[in-house]
């Protein structure tokens, strides 16, 4: 092979020289990572034949927009593309050695348990949840490389599951890292400095800023007693294809709620929602359910379960909600992996000028929702004492 000249960033000497197992890749905004690791993998797939290498994200749109529109420029900067190598139907390309780079999302299922891999890299790594990314991990026998801005809870899964790892190494960089950066997006960062003090923390200096965002405060503990507490009810929130179906049970002692997640999955019909609820719930548990779903609800009823009922909404329902839950301390057991990635992940938006809003962003809030009817129907104090006066008599 002929030699190849590369104008790259430190995070290609960085990726290259590191002898861990696992590579952190930690960022702010524009500081040439993620083109400098395709650049590292291309390389890699150039040198060693038969390699298989994959290249994920959590959705399609955004790695199609990314991770594949760098990877093919990069190549035909080099002069190395052809049309005929690349499988559009797979989003696979193939060299002339035998080494394949492929890219693909968790939306793909069947691709978190398949083939096993050589190197794998994850670009903006805090997106998926810990399941996920063990799915992936498991089926590597080479390197493993997560990147990601912080722009996230200090307590998430790659900081507090794998960051800590003997085998693993993290590097930061800013966008002083690359050259490469034309001068009006390096002022365009650097307004951060005295406009917004935590988008410069992050964005800027590529560290972790207080996440002013996170709506719920928590508490991950290893396992939980739960004879120590009082069992309150079950929500649950109904999904299919893009959302799934999230059962959550509350316990209360105190002030305090302690959740558990016991299903949590896409493409659910309403049978089998039914069969797996009758592994986790007793005929007299009361469920409540979103009251979006008035047939569904009544098929639960038939099915066994005589207390189910729906969370009666009103308007600004969801926020109020929200307000309920918070007056609580929530504790969590460190299994329910999908329920804490929530409570991670469910922010405020902001204003677009780094305000925080009190308005909730409709993204990981499934197994919270549940939480919140349960919230919303068996502990609102105002419901529960609604309809009942106290009446003197003379």
């Amino acid at each position: 092979m002929s030699e190849l000249q590369i104008n790259t960033t430190i995070t290609f000497q960085n990726a290259w020289d590191s002898k861990t197992k696992i590579q952190l890749h930690q960022g702010s905004a524009r500081s040439g990572k993620s083109f400098a690791l395709l650049q590292f993998l291309i390389v890699k797939a150039l040198q060693n034949d038969g390699l298989l290498i994959s290249v994920v994200r959590k959705t399609f749109p955004a790695l199609r927009t990314s991770a594949i529109r760098d990877f093919k420029e990069i190549l035909r900067g080099l002069d190395l593309w052809d049309e005929e190598k690349w499988m559009a139907t797979e989003h696979t390309y193939t060299f002339d050695n035998g080494s394949v780079i492929e890219f693909f999302s968790t939306d793909s299922a069947e691709k978190l348990k398949g083939l096993r891999r050589d190197i794998l890299w994850i670009d903006e790594a805090n997106e998926l949840t810990y399941e996920q990314y063990f799915q992936l991990a498991i089926r590597t026998t080479g390197k493993i490389i997560l990147s990601f801005n912080p722009s996230f809870s200090v307590k998430h899964w790659i900081l507090k599951e794998v960051q800590p790892g003997d085998d693993c190494e993290t590097f930061i960089t800013t966008y002083k890292n690359n050259p490469y950066l034309p001068l009006e997006q390096v002022r365009f960062i650097e307004k951060y400095k005295d406009t917004n003090p935590r988008y410069w923390q992050t964005y800027g200096l590529g560290q972790f800023a207080v996440n002013e965002k996170q709506i719920y405060n928590f508490e991950v503990v290893d396992d939980w007693d739960w004879d120590r507490s009082d069992f309150v009810g079950f929500g649950l929130d109904l999904g299919y294809v893009q959302d799934p179906t999230a059962l959550v049970g509350v316990w209360r002692t105190g002030e305090t709620l302690i959740l558990r997640e016991h299903i949590y999955k896409r493409g659910l019909l309403t049978n089998e929602i039914l069969e797996m609820i009758r592994g986790n719930v007793q005929p007299n548990d009361p469920i409540i359910i979103d009251s979006s779903e008035p047939r569904m609800i009544d098929e639960f009823k038939r099915g066994g379960f005589p207390l189910a009922k729906p969370v009666k909404k009103g308007k600004d329902s969801i926020q109020y909600g929200i307000d309920l839950v918070k007056g609580y301390n929530l504790i969590v057991p460190k299994s329910c992996s999908n329920l804490i990635e929530e409570l991670y992940s469910y922010e405020w938006m902001d204003d677009g000028n780094g305000n925080v809003t009190n308005r909730p962003i409709d993204a990981y809030n499934h197994a919270l929702d549940a939480v919140r009817y349960v919230v919303m129907e068996l502990l609102n104090k105002k419901k529960i004492v609604a309809g009942n006066y106290a009446i003197s008599i003379r």
